[in-house]
């Protein structure tokens, strides 16, 4: 992405990830764990899971993401994707997904797909990418993945005890189709979470208006905001709240080096 900017007039709020099968199941881990570039999120026959860490899913209200799956797919069960939306539904997710009947891993006939691919570019063609959102949720369990939009350079303490509230989701899979020797597919009877949580992680909800920030965090050490003018009034103090303490309360100004150094880094 960054190389295409070098050559390339791109909107950076008009950046978009798509994917099938695995690829699919790779633009949901930059949904979990590096939104921050991208505009709005895509899949086909996806299997909605981070296999590197954990699948941190409220992640997913910083942006959206769209699901095409089918009926016969052994890649990810239709249980599965059924429980998957409800829980997107519960979180209030920008979430949707578009089932089709009668087709396996994938459209066997490209005209089949025509539907899919309008709905996608439909989406694609009304998104923007809110770089400065009002509010943020973030969890990880890599500081490499510590950042999202204006919230950046976040630093785990998983010594300390979770915050209330700081609670995994999850839920079970009990079906699964699978291809017998006969090239049938059929339903199996399964026991499995559908999400892994092999490290501890860290949390952070933050929301600001009228130059007042409202961090509340679990597990988290240090981190950074990065703030804009579009963000706040920089004639008057910034006031941040950290756990319901007021942490910082000064005024800001521009750091010439920190916005030449952010956009080397990533033309954005």
């Amino acid at each position: 992405l960054k190389q295409i900017k070098e050559v390339i007039h791109v909107d950076d709020n008009r950046v978009f990830l798509a994917g099938h099968s695995n690829g699919a199941t790779g633009v949901f881990s930059y949904l979990m764990k590096n939104a921050t570039p991208f505009a709005g999120f895509y899949g086909f026959n996806t299997q909605p899971k981070v296999h590197t860490g954990g699948t941190f899913v409220e992640n997913i209200k910083n942006r959206s993401f769209l699901s095409f799956s089918t009926d016969e797919d052994y890649y990810y069960p239709p249980q599965a994707n059924d429980d998957f939306t409800a829980l997107m539904q519960r979180l209030g997710a920008d979430y949707k997904e578009y089932r089709y009947k009668g087709f396996p891993h994938w459209f066997p006939a490209f005209d089949e797909s025509e539907p899919a691919y309008q709905i996608l570019f439909d989406d694609l063609n009304q998104r923007k990418r809110k770089a400065f959102p009002s509010t943020l949720t973030w969890e990880f369990d890599d500081e490499a993945n510590g950042s999202i939009d204006w919230l950046q350079e976040m630093k785990l303490d998983t010594l300390r005890p979770k915050a209330d509230g700081h609670q995994p989701l999850n839920f079970k899979i009990t079906t699964w189709l699978s291809y017998n020797e006969e090239d049938e597919l059929k339903a199996e009877t399964v026991d499995q979470d559908a999400f892994d949580f092999p490290r501890a992680s860290g949390r952070v909800v933050a929301q600001y208006k009228d130059n007042v920030f409202h961090l509340t965090t679990s597990r988290i050490k240090s981190l950074v905001l990065a703030i804009s003018p579009e963000m706040v009034d920089i004639k008057k103090r910034v006031k941040v709240y950290v756990n319901g303490q007021l942490y910082f309360n000064k005024k800001v100004g521009y750091n010439t080096s920190f916005m030449l150094q952010n956009f080397e880094k990533n033309k954005d």
